[in-house]
């Protein structure tokens, strides 16, 4: 994909073309855009897999319920990994990326955690 983009912004007549082109080539380039392609493809994944099982003709209501409520649980578990083992797992993945790709990593700070517990579900 970059490579058909850097074409396009070298070899395209219509300047309004290179400049999208460019554009959209220098937002790909970052890290914020590498990690959240990154975070997003087990999350993608995971539901693409749902996705068919539930597009299948002779799928029953109960299969059905029981595979969206183990989509939700493993998205949960993802989200509150032990000491955040997901994101770090993630995170590690982006720079790597970034760095095979002479792609600038800025300083990352240490996220807050909220101390402060809610189960209503009108939060989640």
């Amino acid at each position: 994909m970059l490579e058909a983009l850097e074409e396009i912004t070298e070899k395209c007549l219509i300047s309004e073309m290179r400049a999208k082109g460019k554009g959209i080539l220098h937002q790909m380039k970052t890290f914020e855009f590498i990690f959240c392609l990154t975070m997003m493809q087990p999350i993608l994944e995971m539901i693409l897999k749902v996705s068919a099982v539930l597009q299948t003709e002779n799928l029953d209501l109960l299969t059905a319920m029981s595979i969206v409520k183990s989509l939700k649980s493993s998205l949960s578990s993802m989200r509150s990994s032990p000491q955040d083992e997901e994101f770090h797992k993630v995170l590690k993945k982006a720079v790597t990326m970034c760095e095979e790709n002479n792609i600038i990593i800025p300083k990352i700070k240490n996220r807050k955690v909220s101390c402060k517990m809610d189960d209503t579900p009108l939060s989640q």
